[in-house]
């Protein structure tokens, strides 16, 4: 063993220990695993936000896609859970004991790391207007607003101002 290895491993057992393990990534590859999803495995909150069986559909529908779990790594806030055939973003977090409050897979998985968990508020996009034929863009004409109705006219006649008076400086050209 060297000097530097020697000198440093005291210091490396000490931060190991003082380092609690994360939770997360052994509760996501039990859930991944599991031929059937256990109640026992998230937290009670959770189960009143998303019921099991679409917890379980979510993990059947990843198992098919990419087949078995190969396992679970950390990628910045995020889990990466490598399949067999390709990788799945998972935003997860667990109660100390290893229970899952939040489970996220998925692009959802990139907007719960930057606000919390997505809302269940459904956003109502109003409907484009029509195109025209092939990049065209809709005649604005045809999308212009009717004018207003004009009020009628005053019966006193406005007096026409007077056209204005050429300068007598010489004009730039």
């Amino acid at each position: 063993m060297s000097t530097r290895d020697r000198l440093l491993s005291p210091l490396l057992a000490q931060l190991r220990r003082n380092v609690p393990a994360d939770p997360v990534p052994q509760a996501l590859v039990t859930a991944f695993t599991a031929e059937q999803l256990d109640p026992e495995l998230f937290s009670p909150e959770l189960l009143r936000r998303v019921p099991l069986e679409r917890l379980q559909a979510t993990v059947d529908a990843l198992r098919e896609r990419h087949g078995a779990v190969r396992g679970v790594r950390r990628q910045r806030e995020l889990y990466l859970v490598q399949f067999a055939q390709g990788a799945e973003p998972v935003w997860a977090e667990t109660t100390p004991d290893g229970r899952l409050t939040s489970l996220v897979t998925g692009p959802g998985a990139l907007t719960a790391r930057r606000g919390g968990v997505p809302s269940q508020t459904r956003i109502v996009v109003p409907s484009a207007p029509p195109r025209g034929a092939g990049n065209c863009a809709p005649s604005h004409a045809a999308a212009a607003p009717e004018p207003p109705e004009q009020p009628p006219a005053p019966s006193v006649q406005p007096t026409p101002t007077p056209p204005p008076t050429p300068s007598r400086t010489p004009q730039a050209t």
